[in-house]
């Protein structure tokens, strides 16, 4: 916006003399508004949005399989109600977390081991591993290679970091906490 508002400004100086109308102003401002973002827009658009769209239309494979499911479908499933031991949300939560993500469902209340389910916030979240390999490599060779993607994530609303160790499949470190707001898509 700045820029275009810059090169209004500077027609306005080559072509006229003196001030614009509040007028003219409205009208050369609506001449360009096509160009110019909603706050709604810009808010749809920002780096957390965009690093939380890469990550759920990363395609991984499935167990031992040529096919491949995007992360967010395996999240769909991974929250879930249970279908049995061996049901399709189980399954997507272990496929999640060899990729350093692991689903927390408001209902999950223990793990299989006993203990208390850790979470950040009521409902639904993730715990994203913040020096998990295979969750780094999904951001190679994107504008959110390195550790840029854990900089947009932590933007995002609902973001907490884990002040303890988190466990996400055989992995136990430091986590990052989002809660299921943060992934569904902004409304329209």
């Amino acid at each position: 916006m700045d820029q275009l508002g810059a090169v209004l400004a500077g027609h306005w100086m080559l072509t006229e003399d003196g001030v614009p109308s509040s007028l003219v102003a409205d009208g050369m401002v609506s001449a360009i508004s096509a160009y110019i973002g909603t706050a709604e827009a810009v808010a749809a658009d920002d780096g957390p949005r965009r690093v939380l769209h890469h990550l759920l239309s990363s395609l991984v494979p499935r167990n031992r399989s040529t096919e491949l499911a995007q992360i967010g479908m395996l999240m769909q499933e991974a929250f879930a109600p249970d279908m049995g031991i061996d049901g399709d949300s189980r399954v997507a939560a272990e496929i999640l977390a060899r990729y350093g993500i692991r689903v927390v469902r408001e209902t999950d209340t223990s793990d299989g081991h006993g203990r208390s389910v850790p979470r950040m916030a009521d409902g639904d979240g993730i715990w994203l591993g913040r020096s998990v390999k295979p969750l780094h490599a999904l951001f190679e060779d994107s504008p959110f290679a390195g550790d840029r993607w854990l900089y947009e994530v932590m933007r995002a609303e609902t973001a907490r970091a884990s002040r303890t160790n988190v466990r996400i499949g055989g992995y136990a470190g430091r986590a990052i906490w989002l809660s299921r707001a943060d992934l569904e898509p902004p409304d329209e």
